[in-house]
Parts: C-alpha cells; sequence; structure tokens
C-alpha cells in the first residue's frame, strides 16, 4: 500500500472505509442528505478511483468486500445492496426499514447482511437477491441497536447498543443464545469477531447513568466471560475491528457523541496487541468522529473514515 498520500481530503463526510483481501484496492463512502453518497473504488497504489458505485439515494453508512471482489453496502436509505466486480447493481432489498439503522455486518461466506435499527429489530438480508431472511427482536427496555458482528463461521452474531447488553443469536435458530449483561449506561457502540471464532470485542462507552467508576474501554469476550478489557484514555470508542490475522485490535470514535456532547479532541486511534493486551500506537490527526476502520491484509496499515471530511493512512510500528 502507497502511503505517500497518508491523508486524503474527500470533500464529503467519510462514514466507511474497507480494503480487499488482496490489498490492491480499498474503497470508502459516505455523504449528505442531498449530496454525493456514491461509494468510490480505488487502487491502493495509485490511489486513482476505478469505480464508483452509485444508486444510494442516502450517506452510506457501511461498505464492504466479500472474498470474489464484489462489494455490500448499507445506507440510511435502508437499502442493502450488492455490487458486483464491475460495479454494476447485483442485488438490493426490497423491504425498506421504518425506523433508523445503524448496526450492520456482513458475514464471511458472503450469503447474508444483518442490520440492526432503533426500535431493536434486527434483519437477515440474502445477499444473492435482496430478500428477508429473517428477523429477531431485542426486547430489552432500550432497544436501539448500534452494533453487530456476524461470526467468522456465519453461524451466531452479536447485537448491541443502548441497552447495556450484548446479545448472542443463533442464525439457524433464529434465536438468543446467550447474553452478556454490562448494565445500566452502558452503551454498546461497535463489536468485532475475532478470526479465530472463539472471541470478540466490543467497544463500550458509558453514559450519566452508569455505575460510578465506569470508564470508556475495550474488551474482549469470550462467550460470555470478559477475557480483556482495554484501556482507551478516556476516549470514547464508537468502533473497533481485528486485523485479519487476528494479532491486532483497533478502535476509534471521538467527535460529536451520541448523547450530543462535543469531544473532537477524543479522536484517537488506538492499536493494542490481542495477546499481550499492549498498545502500540495511538493515532491522532481526525479532527470529528472516527466511524470506522481497515487494516491491510498484512497488518502494517491502518485506514480509518472521518467526519470531518477526510480518509487517512497510518503506518504501523
Amino acid at each position: 500500500m502507497n502511503v505517500k498520500k497518508p491523508t486524503q481530503r474527500c470533500g464529503r463526510t467519510v462514514s466507511t472505509v474497507d480494503i480487499s483481501a488482496d490489498g490492491t484496492l480499498y474503497l470508502w463512502g459516505g455523504g449528505s442528505p442531498g449530496g454525493d453518497c456514491s461509494i468510490s473504488i480505488c487502487d491502493a497504489n495509485t490511489h486513482k478511483v476505478m469505480q464508483n458505485l452509485k444508486g444510494h439515494k442516502k450517506p452510506v453508512l457501511w461498505a464492504r468486500f466479500l472474498a470474489d471482489g464484489s462489494v455490500v453496502s448499507f445506507s440510511f436509505d435502508s437499502h442493502v445492496c450488492r455490487w458486483t466486480r464491475d460495479g454494476e447493481l447485483a442485488a438490493s432489498n426490497e423491504v425498506h426499514l421504518s425506523h433508523r439503522a445503524d448496526g450492520f455486518a456482513v458475514s464471511n461466506n458472503g450469503k447474508i447482511a444483518v442490520s440492526g435499527d432503533y426500535r431493536g429489530e434486527i434483519s437477515g438480508w440474502q445477499l444473492k437477491d435482496g430478500t428477508q431472511a429473517f428477523t429477531v427482536q431485542d426486547e430489552g427496555a432500550q432497544r436501539q441497536i448500534w452494533a453487530i458482528a456476524i461470526s467468522p463461521n456465519s453461524k451466531q452474531f452479536v447485537s448491541g447498543g443502548a441497552g447495556g447488553n450484548i446479545r448472542v443469536w443463533d442464525v439457524a435458530k433464529r434465536s438468543e443464545k446467550s447474553c452478556v449483561e454490562l448494565g445500566l449506561g452502558q452503551h454498546v457502540q461497535g463489536l468485532d469477531w475475532h478470526p479465530e471464532g472463539k472471541r470478540f470485542a466490543a467497544a463500550i462507552a458509558p453514559d450519566g447513568s452508569a455505575a460510578k467508576g465506569s470508564k470508556s474501554r475495550v474488551a474482549i469476550f469470550e462467550g460470555t466471560k470478559e477475557v480483556a478489557s482495554l484501556s482507551t484514555g478516556g476516549h470514547q470508542p464508537q468502533y473497533c475491528r481485528f486485523s485479519s490475522d487476528g494479532s491486532l485490535l483497533a478502535a476509534a470514535g471521538g467527535g460529536t457523541d451520541r448523547g450530543g456532547n462535543d469531544s473532537k479532541a477524543n479522536c484517537v486511534i488506538h492499536v493494542w496487541e490481542v495477546e499481550s493486551g499492549n498498545e502500540i500506537a495511538a493515532f491522532t490527526g481526525h479532527s470529528g468522529l472516527v466511524r470506522d476502520l481497515a487494516f491491510s491484509p498484512d497488518s502494517k496499515y491502518l485506514m480509518s473514515a472521518g467526519w470531518d471530511d477526510t480518509l487517512r493512512t497510518w503506518q504501523i510500528g
């Protein structure tokens, strides 16, 4: 990956970033209502835009490469879209969500995507044709779903949000398997599954109703047991992601938090070694919320998507 352009000023909000499995391409997307909401596919060495995927009418929240080089995206327009390697729209869901949805994840096998909305409804989507595969309901008192992650074997997924819980769901049975009780005010803002499939990470940020002494952190769970707690130094994490080999974990956030409080000084990207728990990097430079992260396949670089209209590339080590 060429890092001669470590900061790219994109002219619009950047909400998502991803790098292809072979490291030759990266994508980014975002936008604003009424503005450009396309997804740009770029050459990782020249940074030249190879394709612009156009079709979303509202800002793009998430976009991910599949193993075959195709792309799946999700937008505020409630559309889950699958794009071919040639940039053609291959499938899109016809069922529109009636409430805002932030949580979204795509399975490793490229067969399903899962979204979660602000009323606690979680929907599964068939990526081959965009049909709705299932719905399940979070019955908690505070139902907003902000984060979802699908296990590497695609047999289960986790969800979290405002309710102070992380729920583990069985995909085949369409039912809840277990629940991690974090407590009142413990907001789950990001989730990601470790590539080995036994552990997952959660970006947790307490609000004013949380127990006294509660601190923002990134926690790693095995089943329902918390096996590691990684400090963010008071910075509010809103997203976390493992490297493809599982050796590193990154988290970021900042910007305006979900309570509307200005925290632009806290837009720090933290990187830890997973096994030791040691922080190996803390990158600063973004002046707005860092909403998405992507490791290069060799784990030597990290890309970040910022609401300060920038896409940044960081060298690790």
